[in-house]
């Protein structure tokens, strides 16, 4: 991304991530400029194994690519090879898109984590522990998700910072403390073990 916000991408296209249609499965060996966005500059990039997420500079988000689990936000699994505009509740206010590497993150003005693609391990943080009957507390697991869906046990923190791994998540919040989802099968989430943490893990603080 230039510092007008010009976007140019270069590589594999095998789903279509460069952003542009011609180039549709095939390589490209030079920046190419993604003519879509030469009238509606560039905030942020942020690429998948597979897919492509941009914050534009007026807060609108836009994906492309393989859109396998639901990666892209658009209520669907299909690829787009051009960038499609995805849609948001203009409350949210974006300023900030991460993708992982079979999902997207979205993180807003006031520090909610929107989320949608793959959620293994719970890595999208968006699983949910419900009180059952007999003060039992059922865990809802979310497989996947194809539209943006807020991550509701974020919520009580206001998350500064995203950076979503291969199977498991990291986030710090507006006062340092760093927060830690998903896998823990090589003890990734700083837990001191390496046994299965459903929930979100608070450390240092």
């Amino acid at each position: 991304v230039t510092d007008e916000g010009q976007a140019f991408a270069f590589g594999s296209d095998y789903y279509g991530c460069i952003g542009v249609d011609k180039a549709f499965g095939s390589e490209v060996l030079e920046p190419r400029q993604i003519n879509f966005f030469f009238s509606n500059p560039v905030e942020q990039v942020s690429c998948g194994d597979n897919h492509v997420a941009v914050l534009t500079r007026n807060h609108e988000v836009y994906t492309w690519g393989c859109g396998e689990y639901g990666r892209l936000g658009l209520d669907s699994e299909e690829d787009h090879s051009i960038p499609q505009k995805v849609e948001i509740q203009k409350t949210s206010n974006i300023v900030s898109v991460q993708c992982s590497s079979d999902g997207t993150f979205l993180l807003t003005q006031a520090g909610k984590v929107l989320a949608c693609g793959l959620n293994e391990f719970n890595k999208l943080g968006l699983n949910q522990c419900t009180s059952g009957i007999i003060n039992h507390d059922a865990y809802q697991e979310i497989p996947y998700a194809t539209t943006f869906t807020l991550a509701k046990k974020l919520s009580f923190y206001k998350i500064r910072t995203i950076a979503p791994g291969k199977t498991h998540t990291a986030a710090i919040d507006e006062r340092g403390r760093l927060l830690t989802f998903g896998s823990n099968k090589c003890g990734q989430l700083g837990v001191g073990d390496y046994k299965k943490h459903l929930g979100i893990n608070l450390l240092g603080g």
